[in-house]
C-alpha cells in the first residue's frame, strides 16, 4: 500500500498539504484517519534529528509532548477502518 506521511510543525504547510492530498489527490489517497483531520500520535517510533534537538532544548510546544501537525494518506482501495482512540490503521 501507498502512503504519505507529512509532519511540520508549521501549521499553515501542513494545511497546504493536507489540501493537496483531499482535493487534488482524493483519487489515489485519502486521509487514514478521518477528512481533514490531523494525527494524534506519531505512527512511527523513530522521530526526526530536528524534533529531538528541539524537545531536548526544551522548546514548550514538544517538550509538553504534544505533536507536530501530522497528517497519513494511503490507497483508498485499501484502507482499513481508523482505530476508536485516532490512531492511524497500522
Amino acid at each position: 500500500m501507498a502512503r504519505i506521511y507529512v509532519a511540520s510543525d508549521v501549521f499553515d504547510i501542513a494545511l497546504d498539504a493536507m489540501s493537496v492530498l483531499e482535493h487534488d489527490c482524493s483519487r489515489r489517497f485519502v486521509n487514514l484517519r478521518e477528512p481533514w483531520t490531523f494525527l494524534r500520535e506519531n505512527p512511527f517510533a523513530a522521530r526526526s534529528r530536528r524534533r529531538t534537538a528541539v524537545r531536548d532544548d526544551g522548546h514548550p510546544h514538544l517538550a509538553a509532548g504534544l505533536p507536530a501537525n501530522m497528517i497519513f494518506y494511503g490507497n483508498p482501495e485499501r484502507v482499513p477502518k481508523p482505530s476508536r482512540d485516532g490512531a492511524p490503521p497500522a
